[in-house]
């Protein structure tokens, strides 16, 4: 299905985000899916707003492979972690990308914040327009601290000057770990990473049991509930909704309670890559029926409380 993006689409879509005009509110999330070029041109030919890489390691450990598995397709787990491409291979790919000026957005991750603030440098410096601090990963970190949000961030801020977002995990400590990721510098935060699960093979014998991220339809519901709480009480940082969004209806669920732009990933694994020009092309015919752009949604949200 092909997107219609006439002038008229692309301004009831047009999205701010960290000070960055983006065509549409759709970004697609950091995956093995955006691990690669041509998966990544592949996506923006559809017309997303912008991709997000898979998360750029710089460290030490040996990465391993992980495993992608659904759950009678709606929810999806995951125990991958980071790209294990060298950043060399990312510097390259990226900059040829900037050079055509495609919304790419890096996720990086590093061992320490001196060596995360060092990555963020080497991509500032290509050209990247903004970056996500992958510091949350459930297959890596147990529980995270407002102080290591903080000093991650911090680190980060304080030596590049182009908009960070930090990628945080849905829980009740939500709120005390998106002020510290404010306080530290981010203009905008992902909620949510992956929650934290368990699948159980029992196809093998023994039955495997595998600690990972989980996400999809499921976890929709709880984490617009997160976000609603967080949107009530903390203002000034942006929200990026990300969590079971299928089609039009979720995304325009997300901005309602005050997201500013929307990641999808599980869908894509689910109904196949084609689902992004239907999503697209469906929010496009939804807001023009309303006769709306997406900041009309939200104030009307806001009035109507």
């Amino acid at each position: 299905m092909k997107i219609r993006m006439n002038k008229d689409s692309i301004n009831r879509l047009e999205t701010e985000l960290l000070g960055l005009t983006l065509k549409n509110p759709i970004i697609v999330a950091s995956s093995s899916l955006t691990d690669n070029e041509k998966n990544i041109r592949r996506l923006l030919n559809f017309g997303v707003g912008a991709v997000i890489t898979k998360t750029i390691y710089l460290g030490k450990r040996v990465l391993k492979s992980g495993k992608i598995m659904t759950n009678n397709n709606k929810g999806l787990f995951n125990t991958t972690m980071y790209s294990k491409k060298n950043i060399t291979k990312w510097l390259d790919m990226l900059s040829r990308l900037y050079e055509e000026k495609h919304p790419v957005i890096p996720s990086i991750y590093a061992d320490n914040p001196k060596d995360l603030a060092k990555l963020a440098l080497a991509l500032q410096k290509i050209g990247s327009p903004a970056l996500e601090l992958g510091i949350s990963c459930p297959n890596d970190t147990n529980e995270d601290t407002a102080s290591r949000i903080y000093e991650y961030t911090k680190k980060v801020d304080s030596i590049i000057e182009i908009p960070i977002i930090v990628k945080l995990r849905g829980s009740d400590n939500l709120q005390r770990d998106v002020l510290a990721a404010k306080s530290g510098g981010a203009k905008a935060v992902s909620i949510s990473d992956t929650l934290p699960g368990v699948f159980i093979d029992r196809e093998s014998s023994p039955s495997l049991v595998y600690e990972c991220g989980y996400s999809g339809v499921p976890i929709k519901p709880i984490i617009q509930s997160y976000i609603l709480r967080t949107r009530s009480k903390i203002s000034g940082i942006q929200i990026i909704g990300v969590g079971g969004i299928q089609n039009s209806s979720d995304v325009l669920e997300y901005i309602s309670i005050g997201c500013s732009a929307v990641q999808i990933c599980s869908a894509i694994y689910i109904n196949g890559i084609g689902v992004v020009p239907k999503i697209l092309d469906d929010l496009y015919n939804d807001v023009q029926n309303m006769r709306l752009t997406l900041k009309d949604i939200k104030v009307q949200k806001a009035r109507g409380k």
